[in-house]
């Protein structure tokens, strides 16, 4: 922690200190006194505010990778199928379109801003350009990575960018991601 912290731009008064001020040597030193510690951390927001740094810096590698979010939903699908439950509670049904399989909804504005930006405009599988800044073909298609018919959930990880021609060509086939990423250097 005492690395962690600073090396995100949280200050941190350090183990040494907090075993000064509260009197305790080294020697002395058990696990209680390191969970005590981490205690403090967690009381004072600095434990909670280095994790959701570290969890936002994670979003933002693993959102890039479509593959890895491919894998990701697809494993989330084969689990939500597997321990599906015939009972469903009454508040949650009107979710699903039958047993195992969720209703198709509209992404909200905010993800497919997030997934535009991902994409850079351009379709996941044939590259062309969807932004309109080139093009004022319409066509962009906010597709599910792994088909809801498949399992795949309603989820800004599972989605890409495509352009219509590319999405009736896949439907609801088996996931497939596109391996083409632009070069960031």
């Amino acid at each position: 922690m005492d690395r962690a912290l600073p090396a995100h731009g949280f200050e941190c008064e350090g183990f040494g200190n907090w075993l000064k001020a509260n009197a305790i040597a080294r020697e002395d030193l058990d696990l209680d006194h390191l969970a005590e510690y981490h205690q403090d951390l967690r009381l004072c927001g600095q434990l909670n505010d280095l994790v959701e740094h570290l969890a936002t810096e994670v979003f933002h590698v693993l959102f890039s990778n479509r593959a890895l979010l491919g894998m990701f939903n697809e494993l989330l699908s084969r689990t939500f199928l597997l321990n599906f439950s015939d009972e469903l509670p009454c508040e949650y049904e009107d979710l699903f379109e039958r047993q195992g399989k969720l209703k198709r909804v509209s992404a909200p504005e905010w993800a497919k801003r997030a997934v535009f930006h991902r994409d850079r405009g351009l379709c996941a599988f044939c590259q062309k350009d969807l932004s309109g800044l080139v093009s004022t073909q319409p066509g962009r298609h906010f597709d599910h990575i792994v088909p809801l018919a498949q399992g795949g959930l309603n989820d800004v990880t599972n989605l890409q960018l495509l352009c219509e021609s590319c999405n009736l060509k896949k439907s609801s086939e088996t996931y497939t991601v596109s391996g083409i990423y632009e070069a960031w250097y």
